[in-house]
């Protein structure tokens, strides 16, 4: 009986020990992924993804899959209408099809939050946009207008591309198929003094049959 009972604990013991060196184990496991994770985030290893596209505002989100017709119903935009704050870039017919490009200043000119273009096919009644500007609005990521370039090398890692563009600016951009990113740094402050996402202006320009606009 004594015997029994000593057997009885070994096993109890040897339980214990094994339920305690799995969770050490997972714990362990748990704590390395978070190193992993905190060490790629370092190393600036971020995948960019269709979504680093996106602009949220005003509970809508912004990109070239967009309705217009939110354009008009959440941000009061009229559709094919210039107005003092809406100007035509360019208009034109191919291949029978009427097209306009427009550029809207929003809210104002004199105190915008964005600024993008549309394209829209009067003849289809469709259109999409095209790029944004961010003045005021923050990307995804939280970067902004005025954010150093520091942060945005730790936001974004080694996937932007650094362009020169002249002794007081230089830019860094991200790419995805033919969607397009760029911010505009000041070298002198380091900060960000333009945002701009471009879904590719390139595929409207040609069905427009449009060479460029300088």
């Amino acid at each position: 009986m004594k015997c029994r009972s000593n057997v009885f604990l070994v096993v109890i013991l040897l339980t214990l020990c094994f339920t305690v060196s799995g969770c050490a184990s997972n714990d362990t496991l748990s704590k390395s992924s978070k190193l992993t994770v905190d060490s790629a985030n370092k190393s600036g290893e971020t995948e960019i993804t269709k979504s680093d596209f996106d602009v949220s505002y005003h509970e809508i989100i912004l990109n070239d899959k967009t309705p217009l017709s939110e354009l008009s119903t959440k941000l009061q935009i009229p559709i094919d209408e210039d107005n003092e704050n809406v100007a035509i870039k360019a208009a034109g017919i191919v291949n029978k099809n009427h097209y306009s490009w427009y550029q809207v200043t929003y809210p104002n000119k004199a105190n915008p939050d964005l600024i993008l273009e549309y394209l829209y096919n009067k003849t289809l009644k469709k259109g999409r946009i095209i790029s944004i500007d961010l003045k005021k609005v923050h990307t995804i990521r939280g970067m902004q207008v005025g954010d150093h370039l520091d942060k945005l090398k730790q936001v974004y890692g080694n996937n932007m591309n650094e362009e020169y563009n002249s002794e007081i600016t230089n830019s860094y951009s991200f790419k995805l198929g033919n969607y397009y990113a760029y911010f505009i740094i000041e070298k002198k402050s380091g900060k960000i003094s333009e945002i701009h996402y471009d879904f590719d202006s390139n595929k409207a320009m040609k069905e427009m049959d449009i060479a460029s606009f300088d």
